[in-house]
């Protein structure tokens, strides 16, 4: 082996290790639904305080599963599930999540809707709900937050299995005594222009939990399959969208590029 073949197999798991350490210090806490069957009690990922709970309404059948890296929602009223964690603005000013959503089943809705959501919690305030409207023309992205700001995300979607992703960014202060929630759509990068943005004036100086829940008053929920996967929550951009670790298949090229230069050399040699 030659000495550059020798360095380039040495130095990229060390990369890729400085790389994981990297993002692992930065990810505050992570759901990546790994473990199939029922949410409630569920304590897959880390950096939460506790298992989730599920708290259904009165007479509601919606239930919350776990499919496959993704938390599965389906049936008729109102069942919203809950995982606490601890997150100071001390400790950190700003928040950024991300997460996926997407509809496998769906049948349009001759009134009425169903509403699917995602809840960044500060006590029983929620700061950021991104949230699946079904409705009569389909379905799409729908975003608010405390500071009473609401807007589409995306325009109607009726086909199912589109996986949608959501980054968001939540700073508890920025100076003037407001808060700043960012939303991106399936983001490029992090130079993208937010799908949403909006600054309130808040006290709020904790973060305390997520939650995933259905709404759906006029019980209309049957045919609507709502899936919610992988959930991050970090300090940085890159910590939740995982472009802080290296590409394994960036090592490979060059792993090929050296044993190909290698190859080249030997036969000149020869």
């Amino acid at each position: 082996m030659t000495p550059l073949l020798h360095k380039i197999t040495s130095i990229c798991p060390l990369f890729l290790l400085l790389g994981a350490a990297h993002l692992s210090a930065q990810v505050v806490a992570s759901e990546p639904f790994n473990t199939n069957g029922n949410l409630s009690g569920l304590n897959d990922g880390a950096g939460f305080t506790g298992a989730w709970t599920v708290t259904p309404a009165g007479g509601a059948s919606t239930t919350w599963t776990v499919s496959d890296g993704a938390a599965v929602v389906q049936g008729v009223g109102q069942n919203v599930a809950a995982r606490a964690l601890s997150i100071s603005s001390a400790s950190a000013p700003s928040v950024y999540f991300s997460f996926t959503a997407s509809v496998s089943d769906f049948a349009a809705l001759a009134a009425h809707s169903v509403s699917d959501e995602f809840k960044l919690m500060s006590g029983s305030t929620a700061l950021s709900t991104t949230n699946v409207f079904s409705g009569s023309s389909g379905y799409r992205l729908q975003q608010s937050d405390a500071g009473t700001k609401s807007a589409y995300l995306n325009a109607n979607a009726s086909a199912t299995g589109i996986t949608m992703t959501i980054v968001g960014e939540f700073t508890f202060d920025d100076g003037s005594g407001n808060a700043v929630l960012n939303i991106w759509l399936n983001p490029a990068s992090s130079a993208a222009t937010p799908t949403f943005t909006d600054t309130w004036s808040s006290s709020v100086t904790s973060i305390t939990g997520i939650q995933l829940a259905r709404y759906d008053s006029y019980s209309l929920g049957a045919d609507v399959t709502t899936q919610f996967g992988a959930i991050t929550i970090g300090t940085t951009w890159d910590s939740v969208t995982a472009a802080a670790i290296p590409e394994p298949a960036a090592c490979a090229v060059l792993l090929g590029l050296a044993a190909a230069g290698w190859a080249v050399l030997r036969r000149r040699r020869a």
